[in-house]
């Protein structure tokens, strides 16, 4: 396993903005405003597979239809508007059609909630339990409380429930994961309340089983912040974050040791992750960024 010395030189030298080019991170830059940062950064994830080239031309095509104010767009935006403004999209085998639902329903989720951002903080509060505070660190240090749940045990129990009932499934396979990963599932519950579909290639299914490579992602964005992530999200911390694995960070991850699991999923993830703590208990998933940049520099730019 690579040493820590060597792994922080890694981050030092890729973890800056010069190298985000082409990543569909870069998008995020265009939105000062966390309210339209946190939606223009839910599509840049979500279209985020496939080639890079495609997958940047996609979400170009949907932000510019978005205009400045995305947010503003997608709640006030009838069907009918959706429809036919994203009629003949197509990335890959995501259709306009999808697209146009994926973001009435997250409209929706922000009339409901406000922000993104507040309901991933209500979808944390609902797996942490009856008496569970949630709290985030501000900018001098100081805790302020986000709410407090009520005492309602049957409601708190089924709020629970939304959370990891896909999670205790099959003898219980899928439990004692991190609570973050616990309210994505809610998260996405949320996302797909609604959805006439069976399926929305833009929308994971909560199954618990795949390493929810484009939602952690989209974490990763919104909750850190530094030379390349732009953050904004108030109610985490990026020590909970967990890897967004996909093909290049688990062919790193396998060539450093941080695992030896075959499988691209969510167990692998939670393993790369915690390989990574060990360097940095407080954000281990910083390294993500540098890691697969260095991959693909090396790889293509042997003088790199």
């Amino acid at each position: 396993m690579i040493d820590k010395d060597a792994l922080d030189r890694l981050y030092e030298r890729y973890n800056n903005a010069r190298f985000i080019h082409p990543d569909p991170l870069e998008f995020l830059y265009d939105y000062d405003d966390i309210r339209e940062r946190e939606v223009a950064g839910l599509v840049a994830a979500s279209l985020a597979y496939g080639q890079v080239k495609q997958i940047l031309k996609s979400v170009s095509s949907v932000l510019k239809k978005l205009g400045p104010k995305p947010s503003e767009y997608i709640i006030c935006a009838g069907n009918r508007r959706l429809e036919k403004d994203f009629s003949g999209f197509r990335h890959r085998f995501t259709t306009g059609a999808e697209v146009s639902s994926f973001l009435k329903n997250t409209g929706k989720v922000i009339a409901k909630y406000g922000s993104l951002n507040q309901c991933f903080i209500s979808c944390m509060e609902k797996v942490k339990g009856e008496n569970g505070k949630l709290h985030w660190q501000g900018e001098i240090g100081r805790k302020h409380e986000l709410g407090r749940k009520d005492n309602l045990g049957r409601r708190i129990k089924k709020d629970k429930q939304d959370g990891r009932q896909y999670l205790d499934k099959q003898n219980k396979k899928y439990t004692g994961l991190p609570d973050i990963h616990a309210a994505l599932m809610v998260f996405i519950k949320e996302l797909r309340f609604g959805e006439c579909r069976a399926y929305n290639s833009l929308i994971p299914i909560p199954d618990g089983k795949c390493a929810y490579k484009r939602m952690n992602l989209y974490l990763r964005w919104m909750v850190r912040r530094d030379n390349v992530d732009p953050g904004g999200w108030i109610g985490f911390s990026p020590s909970e974050l967990i890897v967004p694995l996909d093909v290049h960070m688990h062919r790193v991850s396998l060539s450093y040791g941080f695992t030896s699991r075959k499988q691209a999923d969510m167990k692998t993830a939670l393993e790369v992750t915690e390989s990574l703590r060990k360097y940095d208990p407080k954000d281990p998933v910083k390294y993500d960024f540098a890691l697969t940049r260095a991959g693909i520099y090396i790889r293509n730019k042997p003088g790199a």
